[in-house]
């Protein structure tokens, strides 16, 4: 799926001259590295001081319209990719089920925005992004 994702991304980019000379719209896309970190573990059945701390890559794509010649609106879409820690139990508990050990995180976000631009020079421009962005945050404890 990630795969997919990805070359589609690669094909946007590549299609992106083609679509902004007729029109516009125009596609971006993004790649990149997410950090998680967690809260430490407070559950009685695992160690201590124990916490989730990882990272992963992510891929984001975004469809964007040129309003004027200062103004464009834009969605993205961002997939920041799946982390998971499996914790130490505690050893000092004798378990009769195996409690849950697993935390898995998995995070994805929607914008809409709309993007200013102003151009101080020829060759430099300032930008100003202003929207609203959805973050889905899935947080699992499996066994």
């Amino acid at each position: 799926m990630k795969r997919a994702f990805i070359l589609m991304c690669l094909a946007a980019v590549m299609a992106h001259p083609a679509v902004a000379s007729e029109s516009n719209l125009y596609l971006g896309v993004g790649y990149g590295q997410a950090d998680y970190e967690g809260e430490t573990i407070r559950n009685i059945t695992l160690q201590p001081g124990q916490k989730l701390e990882d990272s992963t890559h992510f891929a984001e794509i975004y469809l964007g319209f040129q309003v004027s010649k200062h103004v464009a609106l834009e969605l993205g879409y961002a997939d920041f990719g799946e982390v998971e820690e499996t914790y130490r139990l505690n050893p000092d508990i004798v378990y009769i089920v195996s409690p849950n050990d697993t935390e898995e995180v998995d995070a994805k976000r929607l914008s809409l925005s709309t993007l200013l631009s102003y151009p101080a020079s020829d060759s430099l421009s300032l930008y100003v992004l202003l929207g609203y962005t959805y973050f889905d945050v899935d947080r699992r404890m499996s066994g």
